[in-house]
């Protein structure tokens, strides 16, 4: 007999779950309850017995239960959470950076599976997918109308087997009958790399996963091979992922036996050290790190500890300021509670945790997210609200509330809400493939695309006239939709912006995301152009480095000390 059926056969069920939570309670801390606690327990016993006789109809256990650890855990912290064993599942995919199937992301459009990538290399690529393709049969049997979950099921599966699907392709008066080889596909977290200019190198992190430290080193081996004697890293919305992951991250730019962060708590093992070793090649590689409020957790640790050791210039908008360390615990059903074992702390002996205390999860979040930097921001502006700390040069620098940029860049939309709300009805997209399949290998070369490709004065038209067949319509105002003729004047007025946008869309389909994702920075990210300013300083940074003792903050960083 399952613990669910245990719960449900009646007021007798209450003996069972006392006994278990007193079981639980013992195997986890190895100390017997109080009798407090125990009065606690018999507290809640009781209301679930009252509940289960009384209750005017039946209620669900597993959602009251999960309610009830919910609000438990509310009373903690923001970031102690419990998590379901489908979304755990998701989430370990997520980072442990790989899955089985057939290597396509999609979305359900126009109730079809509408391809929105294709990964390089994998199962799907090899066989001739394209990226706007839409399967409509699975097996023998319609897709049409499925629901994600649905879709997922039919289309994943164990390696090396194989699934046959049918699709619809624009230009094609008949379906094309595929037959894909499921394979091993990695989730990216290295998303996108390119060459800024001739020496300057971008690489955009989305995530710490497993695997991020691998995904890096490729792709720097990679722009080193295009002349790259400098970078920006971009972790602007990354919030984070694991510790170790970012530990190895900073690694990479660091001279050897120097702390990059450490952590604090009360559960044996929740103090340690964190070092970086000897012989990282570019530890005096000029960076600039730039961050914005969702950068959070492991993007912080990277962020401060370069910024501790006056190793990088970092830029951008104050990040979110999570300074705790969650550590996961299997529950007995295959849940997850990620519990906050420890606080973090960068090598000056900063706490980066934003207070919490008197926010509920909403507010918490919402302060992190919206935050509003100046770009005359002054230091006399925080002192005396934030403690001080000094980098190994002696610059100052604060803790309690995110990694505040040497260099703070205003944030704004790259787009106009309008441009984004064509993107997001994939107006944009449809336009874009139909461009690519009626001018198919036109554009082989994307250097020569970059250069000479131009949006003209038609295209848009067909853009607009597009949106217009869809019945497209825009909100600019809730409950306030604009005209045909104001839908043509805004579009007017937006050509430049719309026109950046349908060329990167066609570039997607010829290329990859990667190719549609540069020509967006470089046309419309104004951080972006920003940092291209900051690399004398950088510079500077970097050639100090060798001068720079290890044992800088030897004494500074005393895990179980007085810190913050």
């Amino acid at each position: 007999m399952t613990g669910t059926q245990r719960f449900l056969v009646g007021s007798g069920a209450v003996i069972l779950i006392s006994a278990l939570i007193a079981i639980a309670y013992a195997q986890d801390t190895g100390v017997t309850a109080t009798p407090e606690d125990t009065k606690e327990f018999e507290r809640l016993t009781r209301l679930y017995s009252i509940i289960e006789q009384n209750y005017y109809v039946e209620f669900d256990v597993k959602n009251a239960f999960t309610g009830a650890l919910n609000g438990m855990l509310n009373q903690l912290d923001p970031h102690s959470t419990f998590i379901d064993i489908s979304d755990y599942a998701l989430m370990e995919e997520r980072y442990r950076g790989d899955y089985q199937g057939i290597g396509v992301s999609f979305i359900m459009f126009d109730d079809k599976i509408t391809v929105m990538e294709v990964m390089a290399g994998g199962p799907s690529e090899r066989v001739g997918v394209h990226m706007g393709d839409q399967i409509v049969e699975i097996e023998g049997e319609s897709a049409i109308g499925l629901d994600s979950e649905e879709v997922q099921r039919r289309l994943r599966g164990p390696d090396r087997t194989q699934v046959s699907v049918k699709i619809q392709r624009p230009h094609h008066e008949e379906l094309v009958p595929v037959t894909i080889t499921r394979g091993q596909i990695p989730i990216a977290s290295v998303e996108n790399s390119f060459m800024l200019d001739q020496r300057t190198g971008y690489i955009r992190v989305t995530r710490f996963a497993r695997k991020t430290s691998r995904e890096l080193e490729a792709e720097m081996e990679s722009l080193s091979k295009q002349g790259m004697d400098r970078l920006v890293l971009d972790l602007r919305g990354n919030t984070g992922g694991f510790l170790e992951t970012s530990i190895q991250l900073v690694d990479k730019f660091i001279p050897g036996r120097r702390l990059i962060v450490y952590t604090d708590g009360q559960a044996k093992g929740s103090r340690e050290r964190f070092f970086s070793y000897d012989g990282n090649k570019y530890w005096d590689l000029p960076l600039v790190v730039m961050v914005d409020h969702v950068s959070a957790s492991a993007s912080e640790i990277v962020a401060g500890a370069l910024q501790d050791w006056d190793r990088a210039v970092i830029a951008g908008q104050t990040s979110f300021g999570k300074g705790l360390v969650q550590t996961g615990f299997r529950l007995v059903d295959g849940s997850r509670l990620l519990l906050t074992t420890s606080r973090y702390y960068t090598p000056s002996g900063r706490l980066i945790q934003r207070d919490y205390k008197g926010l509920d999860l909403e507010t918490y979040q919402v302060q992190g997210y919206f935050d509003y930097d100046s770009s005359e921001f002054k230091v006399s502006e925080v002192e005396g609200e934030r403690p001080v700390y000094l980098t190994a040069n002696g610059r100052t620098v604060f803790g309690g509330g995110g990694i505040t940029p040497d260099e703070i860049i205003d944030g704004e939309l790259m787009f106009d809400p309008l441009v984004y709300s064509l993107n997001n009805s994939l107006i944009t997209f449809i336009y874009g493939r139909d461009y690519y399949w009626r001018h198919a290998g036109e554009w082989n070369d994307l250097g020569r695309f970059m250069r000479d490709f131009e949006v003209n004065d038609e295209m848009l038209a067909g853009l607009l006239t597009m949106s217009r067949e869809r019945d497209y319509v825009y909100y600019p105002r809730q409950g306030e939709a604009l005209s045909d003729a104001e839908m043509e004047q805004r579009f007017w007025e937006l050509e430049d912006q719309l026109k950046v946008f349908i060329k990167a869309e066609i570039a997607q389909f010829y290329y990859d995301r990667n190719a549609g994702f540069t020509i967006r920075r470089l046309a419309r990210d104004r951080q972006l152009s920003h940092v291209m300013d900051l690399f004398d300083e950088a510079v500077k940074l970097a050639v100090g480095q060798s001068e720079i003792s290890p044992e800088t903050f030897a004494n500074r960083a005393n895990p179980g000390g007085d810190n913050e």
